[in-house]
């Protein structure tokens, strides 16, 4: 246990995270096992690899190379763009696009005065930045959960209080924040997940999503992140234990096998999917997730 902690670095536990009875100290910048884990030092190396292999088959954009470097810290800090970086009442002509365009994770062009052209292939985009409170690119990050109840998949959503549906966790990043530390946050803050352990697969490519606020010069992007919510002592047959907080109206777990069944679940409580997040999900679950795949995973990382 002494070496992992020493082995990993705060740039790892970022890009690479997994939870084994094992905590994350961002103020240290380590992880630490507690004492009662039953997590053995000398799997890892076995363990990672076979999770590298079964994350990189099922998502055809997180690419084995890049798993690779993040478990070794190798990859660097990144410096991303956020609401906070906007001054609201900063005007077109004020805000450095520059310096937002070559942090952008999604490049974009400039148009003939400098301004930032909205990167989606959205059309009848709002004028300026539309209903969002910032110029160009801003960072979110989005929580993909997943568990498992006997045979069926389901797939943590919350319900916006904005009117505009049910949606993924997640929010913007704050200044300083990886899109990782973003993620855990605001899946607390929106959920208050509890009695389960988050086992974190890995991070998705990041995209534009065709947010209905957007404008065409303010846009968002989100850095999608996959879990496992796995089960602690105290389940009893029953899905882990969610409450709606900060900005949700409501929280819950659907029934999410594929695309098709998630989005009859959310009817049946006359609700719509948030359609930024339509596309993004179609992706994900178009392999048709299964049960048996999720909990070979959970085996391989903790010994019950």
């Amino acid at each position: 246990q002494e070496q992992l902690v020493d082995a990993l670095t705060r740039e790892t536990v970022e890009q690479f995270d997994y939870v084994t009875g094992l905590s994350w100290e961002p103020s240290r910048g380590v992880i630490w096992s507690s004492p009662d884990s039953s997590f053995d030092v000398g799997d890892l190396e076995e363990v990672l690899a076979e999770v590298i292999g079964w994350v990189a088959d099922r998502f055809d954009d997180i690419e084995e190379e890049t798993l690779t470097e993040s478990i070794t810290g190798e990859s660097e800090m990144k410096v991303y763009n956020t609401t906070s970086d906007n001054d609201t009442t900063q005007n077109i002509d004020e805000f450095n696009w520059t310096e937002n365009q070559e942090r952008a994770l999604v490049p974009y062009e400039l148009d003939e005065n400098g301004y930032g052209i909205n990167p989606s292939d959205e059309n009848n985009l709002l004028p300026g930045r539309g209903e969002l409170h910032h110029w160009g690119e801003a960072v979110a990050a989005d929580a993909i959960v997943y568990t498992v109840l006997g045979d069926d998949v389901y797939l943590l959503m919350v319900k916006r209080d904005d009117g505009h549906g049910w949606a993924l966790p997640g929010g913007g990043l704050n200044p300083g924040e990886s899109s990782r530390m973003a993620v855990i946050r605001e899946l607390n803050e929106e959920t208050n997940i509890s009695n389960a352990y988050a086992l974190i697969l890995g991070d998705l490519t990041a995209r534009v999503v065709p947010d209905p606020r957007a404008g065409q010069h303010a846009w968002m992007v989100t850095v999608p992140t996959v879990f496992i919510a796995e089960k602690r002592s105290g389940w009893n047959g029953k899905l882990p234990q969610v409450e709606a907080g900060d900005d949700a109206a409501d929280v819950d777990w659907f029934p999410a096998t594929d695309y098709d069944t998630l989005e009859a679940s959310i009817k049946q409580r006359e609700g719509v999917v948030f359609p930024a997040h339509v596309d993004m999900l179609r992706d994900v679950l178009r392999n048709n997730v299964s049960a048996a795949e999720l909990n070979d995973i959970i085996n391989d990382f903790y010994k019950n």
